[in-house]
């Protein structure tokens, strides 16, 4: 609306723990976050958190962290919050929860690794992800993947099962909208 713009800094393969492809605090679009001096800022992360590789330790990360990777995600997590809240901005934080993963809709070979995933976001991933969010100073929770499942999700929203399409997007934007609309900490210009 008027009076606000929107700045994208997401990452492809983005994780919120280490020793993965794309740990998002270590890339140059979180950095660009940081200097942005954000108003608001919405982080939905854990998707890529939750692929079998990482999550259920079946390949070797390369982390400074000791713990499990659903330790190391909470903390990690709780970090970047920290981090965002910190700026001199002030920003209120958003934490959403991933849409849905439709394993159906992907190619035969790597379904079986998707439902993995999606059982790990839907297991352990999204309720810690709801953990952080009620523990963190400045946090609120937007249920993206409960909306979205709740109101007619389908795996028609996606391409692969996993990366949303036009029509995704825009059902997440209004789940977004929806949610600076309703918290009358914002704006409302």
């Amino acid at each position: 609306g008027d009076g606000w713009t929107a700045d994208a800094y997401a990452a492809g393969a983005a994780t919120v723990i280490d020793g993965t492809l794309r740990p998002y605090r270590r890339t140059d679009e979180y950095r660009s976050l940081l200097a942005s001096s954000p108003n608001v800022v919405i982080v939905m992360l854990g998707t890529n958190d939750a692929r079998p590789l990482y999550w259920d330790e079946l390949g070797e990360r390369d982390t400074g962290f000791e713990g499990t990777p659903p330790q190391e995600f909470r903390h990690g997590y709780l970090e970047l919050i920290r981090e965002l809240r910190g700026l001199d901005s002030g920003p209120e934080v958003l934490v959403a929860t991933p849409p849905p993963i439709y394993p159906e809709k992907a190619a035969e070979k790597r379904r079986e690794d998707l439902a993995r995933r999606r059982d790990n976001l839907v297991g352990e991933v999204i309720p810690l992800i709801r953990e952080v969010a009620a523990e963190a100073e400045g946090a609120t929770l937007v249920d993206v993947h409960g909306h979205m499942s709740a109101s007619g999700g389908s795996a028609d929203l996606t391409h692969d099962g996993v990366h949303y399409n036009g029509a995704g997007y825009r059902k997440m934007c209004g789940v977004f909208e929806a949610a600076l609309i309703a918290d009358q900490g914002f704006p409302d210009n």
